[in-house]
Formats: structure tokens, sequence, C-alpha cells
């Protein structure tokens, strides 16, 4: 058996297991890249996620949480999360389910009037600003250093540009 296959049947077991409402529901792998998570579409309106690394499933607790506070500020659509999956013996980490965004990837689909995307995506972080976060999480590797000084972070980057072969200049 591949190893997507595997995936899937475990995908699907998981679904049987713990979410019956959406059993008879085909399971689809999806292809994705820069995600710590695998991804499967549960028939046509959510999507299941079963975080890769340890970041990946302390990060997957945060966004379930978060993601559900967030939603109902801001005029774009946001992952709304559906279901929490609990571990068990075959799939040892919990996982989560959301609602499905439609779309198309922004690489194999560019943005055709760029302003327009501009001006919507600085309103949603105004938007986003204006949540309040009191007790919201704190950066570290579960959230790749979000919200750190960047005097924290300095060091990193100034790594990450010397790696880049002087394609950056350093001083910049």
């Amino acid at each position: 058996m591949r190893s997507e296959d595997a995936n899937t049947a475990l995908a699907t077991r998981l679904v049987e297991s713990q979410c019956p409402q959406w059993a008879d529901l085909p399971v689809v792998p999806v292809r994705s890249t820069g995600t710590a998570n695998q991804l499967f579409r549960i028939g046509e309106g959510s999507v299941l996620r079963l975080p890769d690394t340890d970041a990946a499933v302390r990060a997957l607790a945060k966004e379930h949480d978060w993601l559900a506070r967030l939603g109902r500020h801001l005029s774009l659509a946001t992952p709304e999360p559906l279901y929490k999956g609990e571990p068990q013996a075959e799939y040892p980490h919990p996982w989560s389910v959301f609602r499905w965004l439609p779309g198309e990837d922004g690489w194999r689909d560019p943005v055709e009037d760029l302003d327009q995307a501009a001006h919507e995506l600085a309103g949603f972080v105004s938007e986003l600003r204006a949540v309040g976060c009191d007790n919201g999480p704190r950066p570290g590797e579960h959230n790749a250093h979000r919200g750190a000084p960047l005097a924290d972070l300095d060091r990193r980057v100034r790594r990450a540009i010397a790696e880049c072969g002087g394609r950056i200049p350093p001083d910049a």
C-alpha cells in the first residue's frame, strides 16, 4: 500500500470512529505545500488536518481556539473549527476538522487585481489588530515566534540572509 493510501485510510478511520455524521463522505488527500499538517477533504465542505510534528500539534490546538474567536470579527473568511479530534491508538495526536474555504492557491492562480487585494488585506489587518488579544498565545515555537520582539530574531535573520549567497544585501 502506498504511503498516501495508508494515510487516507487512517484519515477515513479517524472520521468514521469519531465523526459518524461525516462517515459516508469521501475522504480525499489535498496536495499542499508549506504546511505542517496532512490535509484531507471530507466531502465538499470540510478539511481534516493531521499534524506532522510536535510543533504542529501545539499550533493546531492554538488555531482551533483562536480561529473560532477571531472569525466573527473579520470580513475575510477564516477557517472555522468544526471538530476537535481525540488521539487514539493508531494516531496519538489531537487533530481537527475545519470548514473548507473555496478558492485557488495563489501560486497556481495569481491574483489579477493586486490593488484590490492590497486594500482587502490592509482592511483585514486593521480588523485583526482591533480585536483584543489579551491572554492570547505568547511568542514561541508553537507559532513561529510571531509576536516576539524583532531583536529576538535578529541573529536568526542575519544567518538566513548570509545563507542567501549575496542575493540580499546584508546591510539592508
